[in-house]
């Protein structure tokens, strides 16, 4: 997550700079076309990455459904949802254990957070 904030502002920097570089250069008139230009390619990169998002956050909502059927678990089992979520997502969850051995908890759930320390 760091990195992207680092990567952002570095090309904020270098953006600026190549403003006044190319304002101090070629004068305004000039500058002006070529932020023009420039300008439509970031807005087009900036509605792709949108698509993007917005196609992400689709997928990410909806039901989800675990299942185990049959089999011997030593461990714990955890069926969840969301564990430790930042930000949880709508829908439905079903858990459901059909025959089986289990030797340790079972956690079936939906948003699961650890205890605050």
């Amino acid at each position: 997550m760091r990195s992207w904030w680092a990567g952002g502002v570095v090309l904020g920097l270098v953006a600026v700079g190549g403003g006044v570089y190319l304002l101090a250069r070629v004068g305004l008139e000039d500058a002006d076309r070529w932020a023009g230009v420039l300008g439509l390619f970031l807005n087009a990169a900036g509605l792709a990455i949108a698509v993007v998002s917005l196609v992400k956050g689709r997928r990410a909502s909806g039901n989800v459904s675990n299942r185990v059927s049959r089999g011997e678990f030593d461990e714990s089992v955890t069926m969840a949802r969301d564990v430790n979520p930042a930000d949880p997502q709508s829908g439905d969850v079903r858990n459901a254990i059909g025959n089986g051995r289990f030797h340790g908890p079972v956690i079936m759930g939906r948003d699961v957070h650890e205890k605050d320390q």
